[in-house]
């Protein structure tokens, strides 16, 4: 066994055994890693509950990552692809700023999501050689892959295989969770099979200077009380949404999803009341882990090292 990054063979530290996959730290690079590196393939995205609520709630917000792109603002004549374009609200967004915008993604039912909510035409379920392979002549200014990265199987192999999609001067942007961060609202949902590795600041910087990539901005998200309204969330489910999920799915039945959209507004509702209630505790928390300020996400924009 070898580190997916490094390829160090020594100082591989055992962390945990989970879901039938072993977790190892790499002393050399710093990464997180599972053992195996097997991605559960599409099927279990289209079919994982987490991601089933995510296609059924979705709101058409951007997230805090995308909004760090975004605010780049106009882009006229400039194009971009984002790969693991899930519902498409960035690149609707993207969009809307004059970005000609292209996505791939390899769960169908997003996918679809995609094209019924923000009418995007040019997004396909592929991988980048096959979109490669179709259209050969396309070189894009941005590649983006937002909350894609801690689930690649193989991320040099995915970093080198983007290369041939930039332009000269292209960039990469892209985000992950911080494994460093004060709250974690994740939970199982950070580990294996969903998730194959795990970041901090310092592994991306070992992780791109391998791959030939020097950044050009990199934010870790500040510490916000949102982050911690997502811990509380993760904390306190009751299952009910993804069982009447469940129930949708198994009798055809479209009234359980009427129900789960009615208890997930209650839900929401009752989550901001306790934010209210809560802020002096957040800011407490805040005070006390002082040495600990870092939020949830890591966003960071790379380009090749000159030479």
């Amino acid at each position: 066994m070898e580190c997916c990054i490094c390829k160090a063979g020594e100082n591989l530290g055992f962390i945990k055994e989970i879901n039938g996959y072993k977790l190892y730290q790499c002393a050399r690079c710093g990464i997180i890693f599972s053992d195996p590196m097997k991605n559960p393939g599409s099927s279990w995205y289209e079919n994982a509950e987490i991601y089933q609520i995510g296609r059924l709630f979705s709101t058409g917000k951007t997230a805090w990552y995308h909004n760090q792109f975004l605010k780049m603002g106009e882009a006229k004549g400039k194009n971009i692809m984002d790969l693991g374009c899930g519902f498409g609200q960035f690149l609707n967004a993207a969009k809307n700023l004059g970005y000609d915008a292209y996505g791939i993604d390899f769960d169908t039912q997003s996918l679809e999501v995609a094209r019924e909510k923000f009418k995007l035409t040019n997004i396909s379920q592929a991988t980048i050689e096959e979109f490669i392979k179709i259209n050969p002549e396309i070189k894009f200014d941005y590649v983006t892959f937002f909350e894609v990265l801690e689930h690649v199987a193989s991320p040099v192999d995915f970093i080198n295989g983007l290369k041939k999609l930039l332009k000269t001067n292209g960039q990469i942007a892209f985000s992950f969770p911080n494994r460093d961060r004060l709250f974690d609202p994740l939970g199982e949902d950070d580990n294996p099979p969903n998730h194959l590795t795990k970041w901090n600041e310092n592994s991306l910087i070992k992780f791109l200077d391998i791959c030939g990539f020097e950044a050009v901005k990199l934010t870790v998200k500040d510490l916000k009380k949102e982050d911690f309204i997502m811990f509380l969330k993760s904390k306190f489910k009751t299952g009910l949404i993804k069982k009447m999920i469940r129930e949708s799915k198994k009798e055809s039945n479209s009234k359980p999803l009427k129900k789960a959209r009615i208890l997930n507004n209650i839900k929401e509702t009752v989550y901001f009341l306790i934010s209210l209630i809560a802020s002096p505790v957040f800011w407490l928390i805040y005070l006390v882990g002082a040495y600990k300020k870092k939020g949830g996400g890591i966003y960071c924009q790379a380009r090749l090292k000159l030479k």
